[in-house]
């Protein structure tokens, strides 16, 4: 399952298609994309704070500083800590 960001900041879920055509043209990889905290939380669905709490305790991926007030998470480590979670 990979999420895209739009320039609208809304989230879409592309789903793998296995099922397509050998004939169809290839689906170009996504682009890698800094998150900002609300869409993190969004597409997570985790809170500010029980966000913060997991980096600190190292069972979410590290913000990067983007600037000197403004930090934001890689959509390609968010969506690959996503594929880790474990299935219920």
């Amino acid at each position: 399952m990979v999420f895209r960001v739009n320039d609208m900041e809304d989230v879409r879920v592309i789903r793998d298609s296995s099922s397509q055509q050998a004939d169809s043209a290839p689906v170009p990889e996504p682009v890698d994309r800094i998150l900002r905290i609300g869409m993190v939380c969004e597409v997570t669905g985790l809170g500010k704070s029980t966000l913060y709490r997991m980096m600190r305790e190292g069972k979410f991926p590290p913000a990067r500083r983007i600037s000197s007030n403004s930090i934001g998470w890689r959509l390609s480590e968010v969506n690959a800590w996503m594929d880790q979670l474990p299935v219920n």
